[in-house]
């Protein structure tokens, strides 16, 4: 069923449905999970006007909007312009805000992303950020040197799990400050 997604490049629940992004940035929507069939699809490209490569490359759901890293291999433009963060109206399917990403390295298109109940959390290369959702501020970076090719984010309540495209996973716990 996921292939209607061409190539699922994200996933998340939301309200009881699982939702998928497609890796070609080219259809997101949600499927009854125990049904597996499609309930909702929107289809079309973020940029219409140019032929280079997009991807969804994370979803997240934080309660009432979906969030997902989009990325657009047009190297002629600044990566503020190519690497971006949405905030989507999961009825509508449009596109409510969008906001810059932490850059990463302009041919890599993996990124991972989560939320944890306050603010959401972007990992591409080796740059993890914890970003404000409603500015779009970086609270948080971190510098992870020792992963290579990170495609993966998720958070479990006390802990990022990091998953990385070779198959390695890692656990970073934090602690809550008092």
């Amino acid at each position: 069923m996921a292939g209607i997604f061409e190539s699922p490049g994200g996933l998340c629940f939301a309200n009881g449905k699982l939702w998928v992004a497609g890796s070609y940035g080219e259809s997101f929507g949600s499927i009854g999970p125990a049904t597996w069939r499609v309930e909702r699809i929107f289809k079309g490209k973020q940029q219409q006007d140019n032929n280079a490569s997009q991807t969804y490359a994370g979803l997240t759901f934080d309660g009432t909007h979906l969030w997902m890293a989009w990325h657009w291999f047009n190297y002629r433009l600044r990566a503020s312009q190519t690497q971006l963060l949405l905030k989507i109206d999961p009825q509508t399917g449009k596109v409510i805000q969008q906001f810059s990403l932490p850059r990463g390295t302009a041919s890599d298109g993996i990124h991972g992303l989560t939320w944890d109940g306050k603010q959401l959390w972007h990992l591409k290369d080796h740059l993890l950020a914890a970003i404000d959702p409603s500015n779009g501020h970086v609270t948080a970076q971190y510098n992870l040197k020792s992963l290579r090719r990170p495609s993966g984010l998720a958070w479990d309540g006390t802990a990022l799990w990091i998953a990385e495209f070779e198959g390695r996973i890692f656990r970073l716990p934090f602690e809550e400050a008092n």
